[in-house]
């Protein structure tokens, strides 16, 4: 039979996962605020992400958001953690909301 949910661009399982703990452990191991340093984007050829925070939040919001097998019914807690990257990819200085990202790295499997 074939699976309809999942698209040839989509990231088997397993590796999601491993990818997705090195990103938080990386997190963990980073100060709090070098985490939530935002970039400079006063100027027009700014580009995002610029800082350490930036980049992690928004591999883990693009690492997530591209597989269409990760949704709130078959991957609550992988949707989960997309919603709290998806804040800190908008705003990472967010110390609180990076603490819950960190609360996920021993709970998906």
């Amino acid at each position: 039979m074939i699976n309809y949910n999942y698209s040839e661009f989509d990231t088997p399982r397993p590796v999601l996962i491993k990818t997705l703990k090195r990103l938080i452990d990386d997190a963990m191991r980073t100060p709090i605020n070098e985490l939530c340093r935002r970039g400079d984007y006063s100027s027009p050829d700014s580009r995002y992400p610029q800082t350490k925070g930036e980049h992690i939040a928004n591999a883990v919001t693009d690492l997530l958001i591209t597989q269409s097998w990760v949704d709130g019914v078959d991957e609550p807690m992988l949707d989960d953690v997309l919603e709290v990257a998806i804040q800190l990819d908008g705003d990472v200085n967010q110390p609180e909301v990076w603490q819950e990202l960190f609360e996920f790295l021993h709970k998906i499997q």
